[in-house]
Order: structure tokens, then sequence, then C-alpha cells
């Protein structure tokens, strides 16, 4: 069944070769590979340290880099090639169970943001860290969020500026805001208010084209859902009205055509724009295998035939190794690659030279930064 909190995220390398990284019960945080006969390689465990809160990404250089909150409530940050994996922590924690702080990591440049939930006076603050060089910053305070859940997007434009969405419905006015990372500083900027609604504001998908960013975001009452769609210009378009939920949805740009889809009782349904969002087709029923449940994947690609992709989630179903909605797989590639660099035989891709650090957090000194009294 299609959720975002049971994602499955797939990688793809320069060469054009698949990962799936994966979180299982009883193992940890697990990775295989997906062979010219579109059948994967056994799974092998990454770090059994994990739980299912996790986020992976590729460099240029296809160096993974992953984060994941640990069994005892930590957060902490791996990467590695060619079989080396380090794993340090990035963030220690004084509530041992874990929790669900949706962590997730945005490459920016050279250098990896790190984002992730804390809990603080009894509400939720989204908090960011860097990574450069393996080195951590400080933890710092973004702003206040809504509840528990993932309710905020980091969205990098193919211009480099690098956009946090997220929403806030504390109060009368519920809003949706926007902060423009400042590299130099490494700190956000003050929230630009975009959206406000006596209603509550659900964010969905942002994704960035260009200098451009596209934002799909619902707002709900006790009888009405509406979903809306808003370009850069600041101009807001409803694409779905109904006395029930619209599902899960999304936002996808691939190969010069932008589409909204929304997932309802296993079954995608959309709307197409050729022209960045002026005009949309209707709502048209997706076909996408038969007879097997749709998942949501998380997936990130370097292969330069993918290049004119952006999205954050998509459908699909693991057949033939896997198929994503909206996209044209192009089949697995040679199992010569980074990970197995002999390509003779399958092996454990990080199962030598495995380190683990641990880094005493210092006490925040800005005011922006973590107060000490927070919990994780």
């Amino acid at each position: 069944m299609y959720h975002p909190e049971q994602k499955q995220v797939i990688v793809k390398n320069s060469l054009g070769v698949s990962y799936h990284i994966f979180y299982e019960a009883g193992r940890g945080l697990c990775v295989r590979m997906l062979g010219e006969s579109g059948i994967w390689s056994r799974g092998y465990v990454l770090t059994d340290k994990s739980v299912n809160d996790f986020s992976v990404i590729l460099d240029q250089d296809d160096i993974f880099h992953f984060v994941f909150q640990s069994t005892e409530g930590q957060i902490l940050y791996g990467h590695g090639k060619h079989g080396q994996i380090e794993i340090q922590t990035v963030l220690t924690s004084k509530d041992t169970t874990p929790w669900m702080k949706h962590v997730s990591l945005t490459l920016h440049k050279n250098v990896i943001l790190l984002f992730y939930l804390i809990r603080y006076q009894k509400k939720y603050l989204l908090s960011m860290q860097t990574i450069k060089d393996t080195a951590f910053s400080k933890p710092t305070a973004i702003d206040y969020t809504d509840g528990a859940g993932k309710n905020y997007h980091v969205v990098i434009d193919q211009t480099g500026q690098c956009r946090l969405f997220y929403t806030n419905n504390e109060g009368p006015v519920k809003r949706l805001y926007q902060r423009l990372y400042n590299e130099e500083t490494e700190l956000f900027s003050a929230p630009e208010r975009l959206v406000s609604s006596e209603h509550e504001v659900l964010l969905y998908a942002a994704i960035g084209l260009d200098n451009r960013t596209h934002l799909l975001y619902q707002v709900s009452s006790e009888n009405l859902y509406q979903l809306f769609y808003r370009r850069n210009d600041g101009i807001s378009e409803c694409l779905y009205k109904g006395t029930s939920p619209p599902g899960y949805a999304g936002l996808v740009y691939h190969s010069g055509i932008l589409r909204l889809f929304r997932i309802s009782s296993d079954c995608i349904y959309a709307r197409t724009s050729g022209d960045d969002g002026e005009n949309w087709t209707d709502e048209a029923l997706v076909p996408l295998g038969t007879g097997t449940s749709l998942t949501c994947f998380n997936y990130f690609t370097n292969y330069f035939k993918e290049q004119e992709l952006s999205c954050h989630e998509l459908p699909g179903t693991f057949t033939k190794g896997y198929q994503l909605a909206f996209v044209h797989n192009e089949g697995a590639a040679s199992p010569f690659n980074d990970l197995y660099p002999d390509g003779s035989r399958s092996r454990a891709p990080y199962s030598g030279g495995r380190k683990e650090h641990r880094a005493y957090e210092k006490s925040p000194e800005s005011r922006n930064e973590i107060p000490d009294s927070s919990v994780l």
C-alpha cells in the first residue's frame, strides 16, 4: 500500500546502476543492487543500529551519504564508496526511545544539509546542521512546525538556490512559509509567508525548475478538501475539490512535462502540463502494472539520461526490478560499478573498513542554536 512513511529509496549512479536502500525489522538499514536481468541481489546490512527513519543521497562522485536515527534515539551519519563506510554520531539524545524525527539530507554544492525535528517545550522544532568534509556544524533551530509529521520540504533549484518550505497551523491563521538559504552565513532567511488561510494547510510537494519553484498544498475544513498548485509567480490554482481527502499527492517534472498525481484506493490519478503549470489537462487514471500494490519511492539519480527529472516522491512497483510512474526505466546497467569494483561476484558493499566515531556535542552559543534543554 502506498504510504510515504513506508517509503523505499532507490538511487541510481552515473553508470545507470540502481540500488535499493531499505529498512528491515531485525536487520536495520540494508542495501541491494539491481542486476542486468532485473533481479535484485541479496540485501546487505549497512548498519544494524537504525530504525525506520533515514535518508540517502548520492554526491556528484557517486558516493553514498546517509543519515539515520539509531535504536537509542541518536542521529548518525554515514558515507562510503568501494566497500568502505564510516559512521559518525551527529547528535546525541536525552531520550533513548526513538520517535520519528523525519531526518533528511540535501546536497547543496559541496555542502550537505541535514534536517530533523526535535521536541522542545512540548512542541516540534525543525532544526539543521551542515556537513562539509565529514565535519559537522553546531545544531541550529529554524522554526516550530506542525506536530510530529514531516511538514517541511527542501528544494534546490537549477540555479543552486536552496529553499525551505514548511507549514505552521497554530493560531487562527494557518500559514505556508518559505525561507532562503545563505551559504555564507549557513543560515536561512526570515520566513516569507506564501499562503494564509483560516483552515488547515498541508504541504504535499515542492520541486525546483530553473529558478522557479512549484508547490502543491491542501487546504481543508470539516467538509471540504481543496488541492492547490502554486507557481513561482504566486498564483495558486485549485486542481482538486471534494468532500473526501484527495489521498497522497505529489509533483513530478520529467522531460518538459509537469505532472500532478494523487493516490487513492491504490490507483494513480494525474493531470499533466506542458507549459510549466500554466494549463492542465483533466484528471486521468494512470495504469501501472496489474495485481500489485503501489509503493512510495524516494528516487535520486545521477544518471545522465535522467537529469531532466525533478521529484520528491514517486509511485511505483517492484515488478521487473522496479517500475516508476511517469519515468521510463532504462533497465539495469552492468554490475561493474563503484560498490562492486571487480564485478566478479556479489559481496557486502560496506563490510570492510567500518568505523564509528562519537562526537561530544558542545552547548550552542548563538540565538538560533538548539537550547540545551531540548530533547530529541
